[in-house]
């Protein structure tokens, strides 16, 4: 029985590095096929690179929803309190300095959870963008 030839040429994709191992049994493999064969490891690392983008891609687009309707959701939770406040601001506090302070700090947090709305509604715009694509 004769000797089996082996080559492995390396196939690089995002700083790993695999293997592609032809048995070329009692052939031999020219430079042209040795060339094509190189063209064709460089392709599948390309492949393989490609993969990997769009599979974080994915990662990070679902963990920008996640993160979007968490964001959403702790806005609604300091404005629940803030129309409590501003209630029993309006309705119980009778020291007309106390009342006003608290209103006027009241005021700016709701000012403050309108820029948020705002900021939203700009990542809910970039995340129509990526989901298009």
């Amino acid at each position: 029985m004769g000797d089996k030839q082996n080559i492995v040429i390396p196939i690089k994709y995002g700083g790993v590095v695999g293997h592609l191992i032809i048995n070329t049994g009692q052939m031999m493999i020219s430079d042209d096929e040795m060339g094509i064969l190189r063209t064709m490891t460089n392709n599948i690392g390309v492949y393989l690179e490609a993969k990997n983008l769009d599979m974080k891609r994915e990662m990070f687009y679902n963990y920008m929803l996640e993160a979007m309707n968490d964001f959403a959701q702790l806005v609604d939770r300091i404005r629940n309190p803030l129309a409590v406040l501003m209630a029993i601001a309006e309705v119980e506090i009778n020291d007309k300095e106390l009342r006003n302070k608290i209103i006027d700090n009241v005021n700016k947090i709701q000012e403050i959870t309108k820029k948020i709305d705002q900021l939203w509604n700009k990542s809910e715009e970039l995340e129509k963008m990526l989901k298009e694509k």
